[in-house]
């Protein structure tokens, strides 16, 4: 019997490894390329680390117990990075869902004077390359009541594969890079902010 992947596992570890390795080197950030862990959004271990990575958020189906953590997570300062996926239907999916979190709360689109594209590296463009056909990259988030970005969205895009590639030596190495910066304007944020 053929089983078929989990979305989120087809990147994994390398993508995890490269952007770790990368942060550390850059930012000085103590880090290792096995200092990640997996956990569910429903388990308290969420609490543990300030940053969680969401891959295939076009997937999400939250549950009662998944959306109280999420926004007690959310609430306590958390940050959530969501990236790779693409098509409407998927990204209406994440809205729906973060509207079980905060009903009263809007994802919205992020344009470059967004100090998220300045904390580390200042960004000069975020027109990108999109990994799946034409559609074009585009950036979101949500604000908490103090403004400050509870979550990043990355949408038509996939900087885990990007970080993959690269390490396996298959990616373009500018639009790796790119993709390493946004990613540690988007850890230094979370430290920040």
């Amino acid at each position: 019997e053929q089983r078929r992947e989990l979305p989120w596992h087809h990147d994994h570890p390398l993508s995890e490894e490269a952007y770790l390795t990368i942060l550390k080197e850059v930012s000085q950030v103590h880090t290792a390329p096995n200092a990640y862990q997996i956990v569910d959004i429903d388990s308290p271990d969420i609490f543990k680390f300030p940053y969680l990575y969401i891959c295939e958020p076009g997937y999400m189906d939250l549950n009662e117990k998944d959306t109280k953590n999420l926004r007690e997570y959310l609430d306590r300062g958390g940050f959530i990075f969501f990236d790779d996926f693409r098509g409407q239907r998927h990204l209406q999916n994440l809205l729906y869902q973060m509207k079980k979190v905060f009903p009263n709360r809007n994802v919205v689109p992020l344009t470059l004077r967004h100090t998220i594209f300045d904390t580390f590296y200042k960004m000069e463009s975020l027109d990108m390359r999109p990994p799946y056909g034409n559609a074009p990259v585009e950036f979101w988030g949500m604000e908490d009541d103090a403004g400050s970005l509870m979550m990043v969205v990355n949408y038509n895009n996939d900087f885990g594969e990007l970080w993959q590639w690269l390490d396996e030596g298959t990616a373009s190495l500018q639009d790796a890079a790119e993709s390493l910066k946004f990613g540690t304007n988007y850890l230094m944020y979370a430290f920040t902010h």
